[in-house]
C-alpha cells in the first residue's frame, strides 16, 4: 500500500531505556526504572574527603578574604611540601590585599618600578 503510516504515539519497548542514574548536588544518587523511582541518599567514600569539602564550603560562606587565607594556610601546613603544598600558597595569593604584587614575588618576577614623571617641555613663544 501506498498510504501514509501513522507516526507512532510512543516509542517501541525495545527502544526504551531500561533505567537510569543520574548524580546531584552533595553526592546524592537517584536511580529510575520503569514505574518507580528511587533517591538514594548522600554517598560519602572517603570521610576525611567530606570533612575537608565541608570546611572549604564554610570558609567559602564566610565570603571574608581573611577565613579564606586561614584556610590555604592550613591546607599548606597539612600538605607538607611538593606540588601541592606549593597550589594552596598561589591559592592563598589570590586572597591577599596586594594579590597583584604578592603574585609576581612568589613567581620570583621583579616588581615594577614606579614611573618617573616626564619632564614637561618647555614652550618658548
Amino acid at each position: 500500500s501506498t498510504a501514509p503510516k501513522k507516526p507512532m504515539l510512543k516509542a517501541p519497548s525495545f527502544m526504551q531505556r531500561p533505567c537510569s542514574v543520574a548524580f546531584g548536588f552533595g553526592g546524592r544518587i537517584v536511580t529510575q526504572k520503569p514505574g518507580q523511582t528511587a533517591l538514594h541518599p548522600a554517598v560519602v567514600t572517603d570521610a576525611a574527603l567530606a570533612d575537608s569539602s565541608a570546611e572549604f564550603e564554610a570558609a567559602l560562606a564566610a565570603g571574608d578574604k581573611g577565613t579564606m587565607r586561614a584556610f590555604c594556610d592550613k591546607k599548606i601546613s597539612s600538605g607538607g611540601e611538593g606540588v601541592e603544598a606549593e597550589v594552596w600558597s598561589f591559592l592563598k595569593v589570590l586572597f591577599e590585599e596586594d594579590s597583584r604584587r604578592q603574585l609576581l614575588t612568589q613567581l620570583d618576577f621583579e616588581l615594577p618600578k614606579p614611573r618617573e614623571p616626564e619632564p614637561e617641555e618647555v614652550v618658548e613663544e
